[in-house]
């Protein structure tokens, strides 16, 4: 079978079956609500049917086998009930945006990419916090803070912590408070600097409202993601709780570790289930006396389980008086800030607030993905998730365009603010005042009134989503005869021409106008990365399946969140697929999930894999620590993670750079040869340039850019002499910009010599491993490396978030984001039955397996 990635007629001819599909998925309200007792047999079926086949099947086929094997027995959690901790909606317009979304597959890395993805999502942010009524200096328009779209909500927390550590530091350690000074940027890149100004042990007060709360999984695995090793978290219980060990199943970690994330306290909440503002202060005046410095508090506003509120003007005048970044996770309330009668709730959190999130998957009819945060000031962001590569030209920053890539890890961006876009034309503020007022009236009830929109209109939906396939085959076809991208645009123009049609209208619109609207204001700023004649940045595939696999799994709702579960569809499907596909990669046996101790995972970007990797490397070597006291500095346990360092070369992505300062690793870069560096014997240098301290790699005979091994040998002995742990190397396997290779085999036996190790980047060129021609590779990979990413969205045609990440290892990772860090081997037949969710930062994760698997069809 001979197939574009994209073919016009084979999208037409296949969108009848799926739109009817997506139409009866909309419209179940009597779902059930826990898992199928049948996901043993549907496994089997999946395997029978072959997982990664030789050939690959027709959509029907495909469509066939989601419907009657994998659907029963997914739990969904937009259901027609209540009480659920996550309650997803998807609608229509989410569902019909996702579609068109993966079928542009536009990327936000700046501006220039894509003009008018980052003004949507600025446009959009800017109207949500004014419906919202919170602060103008929360809004873009100030010009001092502003607003971005998440993943998650462990997302926006991960960032909210990196910005709040970064503003303590340059406070207390520069006495200023502008991270732009020249100053700020040595401190935060150069190791010899920053030693003189880590703090031992800086406590993060994390404020929820009950025990086992999501927001509660959230803050702790973001703790321990980001400076564990000087952010104490605090747990919080109830009174009639103190007796017990652990708050919530991950909570064990906190006992488990501690010694790497400090002492676990304990914070009696009063009858209300709010932070009791006493014992707040008086850990504080603790903590104080024991040379600890606070950086954090984060206030729930609107609990999972119990939908109580924190103090928020109490807390707010504590944290204003001491310094402390105040955070509002207002994830699951939000919402109800769309409402009257809050004006006490706004006058708080806008005199108070640092920051606050906000789900729009819980709140509007989004779907999955779609988590808000505000910052009041941005330039903590920056200076968290700035980097110092010359990975991408510079780009000047404005009010309506800026790079928002350097507001968090990923530097990809998605178009979901087109989706968001799309939901409020749709719903209009009206509409979605309607619905929140239907949501808080029947809180606490296990069942919700239907969209009246879309129910029982089977033949409104489907006519809407042929619109729909019609609108993306008609862009694909327009690709041949436009240009990449309108060379002429200025920044700010798109989004004058948003504004002034209006982002969210009082009362909702009709899908046809919605669509004519996309056609006429937003395709004229893009930059079209599926344009046969785009070769900027790096590819970005999308295909068939990508994009109505992508619809069927935003009206499905599905995602894995249970941490005491095993046995979910979402995660025995994940493994299965990524042991197929680790196979035909040649990884071999100790990569896959059926090792009894490795496995793979499907990450949203590669970004947010090197994440992951940083902090496992990070666990794994302070086990070593602490199992060794020669190798604890001065002798004692406590600050040996700040003497971790990681190494990387120059041409590696730059959010590795970013993944070590958000975990609180130091970092060591490869320079690559340059001109004019004055040549030793070997061709190399060991130099110093803008306070990073370079391992010089070299041009070599192929017109690569490996790194230099006996360099970086060097470099590693000299960085033990002066007190420093290795942890990590991260080798490029064809890098974004160069397709640099690194001397695997050297590298690895390097670093089995050093006991560190050895993760291989290959994002970019991963994905000609399932060739013959580069099993030579594969078996070095293999052989030498501790994990390895691989990008799907480059080449394999599945559209973003597609980044995978395989471990010979997970215990590294569970230890660090889950709660089995106690955990022995796993038996080979229980192995398949492993969460997930435990091995990455955030506590959910939806079931974008289905995508992949469909792709590999």
């Amino acid at each position: 079978m001979n197939r574009w990635l994209i073919d016009a007629r084979e999208l037409r001819r296949h969108s009848k079956e799926t739109t009817a599909y997506g139409s009866r998925l909309l419209n179940m309200q009597e779902r059930q609500l826990g898992r199928s007792a049948d996901t043993d047999s549907t496994i089997s079926h999946l395997r029978e049917l072959s997982v990664f086949p030789s050939l690959g099947r027709e959509w029907p086929e495909i469509l066939s086998i989601i419907e009657e094997s994998i659907v029963p027995c997914v739990r969904f959690e937009k259901a027609g009930r209540r009480g659920g901790l996550w309650e997803v909606e998807a609608s229509l317009p989410a569902v019909l945006s996702e579609a068109i979304v993966n079928g542009m597959a536009a990327v936000g890395l700046q501006w220039a990419s894509c003009p008018v993805l980052t003004e949507l999502e600025v446009a959009v942010m800017d109207t949500l916090a004014a419906a919202l009524d919170l602060h103008d200096k929360f809004l873009h328009s100030s010009g001092m803070g502003g607003g971005l779209i998440q993943n998650t909500a462990a997302d926006a927390l991960l960032a909210v912590v990196a910005a709040a550590r970064v503003r303590k530091r340059v406070q207390a350690c520069l006495g200023m408070n502008n991270p732009m000074h020249g100053r700020v940027e040595e401190m935060l890149s150069d190791p010899d600097s920053s030693a003189k100004i880590y703090c031992e042990d800086t406590a993060a007060m994390t404020v929820d409202s009950f025990p086992g709360s999501a927001a509660d999984l959230r803050v702790s695995t973001t703790c321990l993601a980001s400076q564990i090793f000087f952010v104490r978290v605090t747990g919080l219980i109830d009174e009639g709780m103190r007796c017990s060990r652990h708050r919530t199943p991950r909570g064990e970690i906190f006992f488990n570790l501690s010694p790497l994330i400090g002492d676990a306290l304990q914070v009696p909440v009063g009858p209300d289930l709010s932070i009791s503002v006493d014992e707040l202060e008086a850990m504080i005046v603790e903590d104080k006396s024991r040379a600890k410095v606070p950086v954090l508090c984060v206030a729930a506003f609107g609990a999972e389980n119990t939908e109580g509120h924190d103090n928020i003007a109490a807390l707010g005048r504590i944290c204003e008086r001491e310094g402390i970044w105040f955070h509002v996770d207002a994830s699951y309330g939000g919402g109800t800030l769309f409402l009257e009668g809050h004006q006490e709730d706004h006058m708080q959190i806008n005199r108070y607030a640092d920051s606050i999130n906000m789900s729009g998957s819980c709140w509007l009819p989004t779907g999955l993905d779609m988590e808000f945060l505000w910052v009041k000031e941005k330039q903590w962001m920056t200076a968290a998730f700035a980097a110092t590569g010359d990975y991408l030209p510079k780009a000047m920053d404005s009010i309506s365009a800026p790079t928002l890539s350097k507001w968090s890890v990923p530097l990809g961006r998605q178009f979901r603010s087109l989706r968001l876009w799309c939901v409020l034309q749709y719903y209009g503020l009206q509409g979605l005042t309607e619905r929140i007022e239907a949501k808080v009236a029947t809180a606490g009830s296990r069942s919700a009134a239907p969209d009246e929109r879309f129910q029982g209109d089977d033949q409104g939906f489907e006519a809407n989503a042929n619109l729909t396939i019609e609108f993306i085959a008609r862009y694909f076809k327009s690709l041949e005869k436009g240009p990449v991208r309108d060379l002429e645009l200025q920044a700010g123009s798109c989004a004058a021409c948003l504004m002034e049609n209006g982002i969210l209208p009082a009362k909702g619109r009709s899908w046809e106008a919605i669509l004519e609207d996309i056609q006429r204001l937003v395709t004229p700023g893009m930059c079209n990365w599926q344009h046969p004649r785009f070769l900027a940045f790096f590819p970005a595939k999308t295909s068939t399946p990508a994009i109505l696999s992508e619809a069927i799994m935003a009206a499905l709702g599905g995602i894995s969140a249970d941490p005491a579960s095993h046995n979910a569809i979402e995660d025995r499907m994940e493994a299965i697929v990524m042991d197929a596909l680790g196979k035909a990669l040649g990884l071999g046996e100790e990569f896959l999930h059926t090792s009894g101790m490795g496995g793979g995972i499907i990450q949203n970007t590669a970004s947010d894999a090197l994440v992951a990797v940083v902090a496992a490397a990070r666990t794994a070597m302070h086990s070593k620590v602490l199992s060794d006291p020669s190798m604890q500095p001065g002798g004692h346990q406590r600050g040996c993670t700040l003497q971790f360092v990681a190494y990387m070369s120059d041409q590696t992505h730059f959010c590795a750079e970013k993944a070590c300062r958000v975990t609180g690793v130091r970092f060591r870069k490869a320079s690559a040869w340059r001109p004019n560096i004055s040549m030793g014997c070997e061709g190399v240098e060991l130099g110093i340039e803008h306070g990073l301290r370079f391992i010089a790699s070299s041009l070599d005979e192929t017109g690569n850019f490996p790194v230099h091994v006996a360099r970086l040998k060097a470099a590693i002995a000299e960085d033990r002499e002066q007190g420093f742990i290795p942890i990590l190397f991260i080798a490029n396997y064809g890098a974004t910009n160069t397709c640099a290779v690194d001397p695997l085999d050297d590298l690895g036996l390097l670093c089995r010599e050093e006991g560190i190790m050895l993760h291989v980047d290959a994002a970019y060129g991963g994905t000609a491993l399932i060739l013959d021609a580069f099993r030579g590779d594969a078996a070095k990979i293999r052989a030498n490396a501790d994990s390895v990413n691989v990008n799907g969205s480059k080449w394999l045609g599945t559209g973003f978030s597609s980044a995978f990440l395989w471990v010979k290892d997970r215990r590294n990772l569970t230890a660090t984001f889950g709660s089995l860090g106690k955990e022995p081997r796993i038996d080979r037949d229980a192995i398949e039955c492993s969460n997930v969710s435990h091995w990455l930062v955030e506590p959910s994760f939806r079931c974008s397996v289905v995508t992949l698997r469909e792709i590999r069809s």
